[in-house]
């Protein structure tokens, strides 16, 4: 959301068309997708999910099993 704003920003508009892009960014933020919440509502949701696979994927790459595996790949490399 934030580089919609930027991108009006750094858009080479005179500052009342530039106000006139910002308020048709706030009323499609607003408005309502074909699940009948706001686009606003539904990218707040994949931030969400972003984040928890980011979470997820750490996780897993922190765990002993992962270490386990890497043990088991290096000493086959050796072989």
């Amino acid at each position: 959301m934030l580089e919609y704003f930027l991108s009006i920003f750094r858009a080479p508009l005179r500052p009342g068309q530039k106000l006139r892009c910002y308020f048709m960014l706030l009323s499609w933020l607003k408005a309502p997708t074909d699940r009948s919440t706001s686009h606003f509502k539904q990218m707040v949701k994949d931030v969400l999910i972003a984040a928890d696979q980011v979470l997820y994927n750490l996780q897993v790459a922190n765990s002993p099993t992962t270490d386990l595996l890497q043990q088991a790949r290096r000493s086959e490399r050796k072989l």
